[in-house]
């Protein structure tokens, strides 16, 4: 699993700002069947949380949002960037040109 977007090696001598530009142009290019699935396997993982933290009545609420907010971004960016590497290439190039 790719956890940080400059270990990809298409993103190499982008800054982190082009990084991120060409990875969203990239999600914006998945087609909506692939969007559904990448949608629908974040908020699998969310849902059973969020259920925890409304069944909570005491503090312990505290450490499943803590748990959610370090564990979340983990979790879905690796499956992001596994869902768009497809379309990496060609949204490198164009934040290269400066094409937004």
């Amino acid at each position: 699993m790719i956890f940080n977007t400059s270990k990809l090696p298409v993103f190499s001598g982008l800054t982190y700002t082009q990084r991120m530009l060409a990875l969203e142009m990239a999600k914006e290019k998945l087609p909506l069947p692939k969007k559904a699935i990448l949608h629908s396997i974040k908020f699998l993982f969310i849902a059973p949380i969020f259920f925890l933290i409304a069944n909570e009545q005491n503090w312990s609420v505290l450490a499943w949002i803590f748990l959610l907010f370090l564990l979340y971004p983990l979790i879905t960016k690796p499956l992001s960037i596994y869902f768009v590497k497809a379309y990496l290439p060609e949204c490198v190039e164009q934040v290269k040109q400066g094409v937004n």
